[in-house]
């Protein structure tokens, strides 16, 4: 039978930074929650999460070959 020694409450803890952030951010508009995720994360952690770090920019693809019916 598995043991419950709990010592630490990850569900518990993680609703209630949930919820102050909610207090934190109530009536905010869309630019003021940005800022407020970038001051308390910053460029580089909200970069890794938006999963953006370290992503190269990828080429486009060639066009494709015009085609026209006798190519059929």
């Amino acid at each position: 039978m598995a043991r419950n020694d709990k010592q630490f409450d990850a569900v518990g803890t993680m609703r209630s930074i949930r919820d102050r952030i909610s207090r934190e951010i109530d009536g905010m508009t869309f630019e003021e929650e940005q800022a407020y995720i970038y001051k308390h994360l910053g460029d580089e952690a909200v970069a890794r999460f938006s999963g953006s770090a370290g992503r190269k920019e990828q080429p486009l693809p060639p066009p494709a070959p015009d085609l026209d019916a006798g190519d059929f």
